[in-house]
């Protein structure tokens, strides 16, 4: 009888070990995460999270309230339901030019609808803000070029084609807010890394987050980020605040 417990002892023990040594170390699947397929961290601006509090979007005018609301309502839901963090478009207005930093209400988003906003550029141009304390994203301003609408047909002759690169442009700049940064690469290998060069899926579809934005292009859903690049992306920087209280 002895014998017979020592050796199912032993035998317990062996499947033990065999099932510690096949599991893999719990930090491996722990470790926030900065990059991956089609999108990346702007941590050049120390933005590696998302925070779970509300973030809010005001308005610097009435004109980009009533031009920009459409597009960012749909976002805001996106990210919501996405992340789990509430996003929020409001009707106020907040007139003014940007605040810097130290100055930004925290997860405070407010668009500005301006004529070129970035001197001898068609560009539109964020300005992101970190939380010093965690590396989450605490807000910031976006200036959306007004061109892209007064403008008849400034993306394309296509008006489905010229409607869904306008919506792009305004979820690429908010992006930035939230801790996504550009994800051009040197996909050709010529040295240089150019406009467009980024992931693509099979069908050709580049992340909301390349340069110039990508996204889709149908009506259908066209103002939302893609679901096999920018999504990803966004669901992991809210778990990266988790994440990174953790490693401390």
């Amino acid at each position: 009888m002895f014998q017979r417990v020592r050796m199912l002892i032993v035998a317990a023990v062996a499947v033990a070990a065999a099932m510690a040594l096949a599991a893999p170390p719990a930090s491996a699947a722990e470790s926030p995460v900065y990059s991956g397929r089609g999108w990346k961290a702007y941590t050049a601006k120390g933005i590696y999270s998302i925070s779970p509090d509300p973030y809010t979007i005001v308005f610097a005018s009435e004109a980009g309230r009533d031009r920009l609301s459409p597009y960012l309502k749909k976002v805001a839901a996106q990210i919501t339901d996405v992340t789990g963090v509430q996003v929020t478009v409001s009707s106020t207005i907040v007139p003014g030019p940007r605040s810097s930093c130290s100055d930004q209400p925290r997860h405070e988003i407010r668009f500005h609808y301006k004529h070129r906003p970035v001197e001898g550029s068609w560009a539109s141009i964020s300005y992101p803000c970190h939380a010093a304390a965690n590396g989450s994203a605490w807000g910031g301003n976006v200036y959306m070029n007004s061109q892209y609408w007064t403008v008849d047909n400034w993306f394309s002759s296509n008006d489905t084609t010229n409607a869904a690169k306008q919506a792009n442009g305004v979820l690429h700049e908010l992006g930035h807010i939230m801790g996504l940064a550009h994800v051009n690469y040197d996909r050709d290998g010529d040295g240089r890394i150019e406009d467009g060069e980024c992931v693509r899926n099979s069908a050709g579809r580049r992340p909301v987050m390349c340069a110039p934005s990508g996204g889709y292009l149908t009506a259908a859903n066209s103002g939302r980020y893609t679901a096999e690049f920018d999504e990803p992306g966004l669901e992991q920087m809210a778990r990266n605040y988790y994440l990174r209280q953790e490693s401390r």
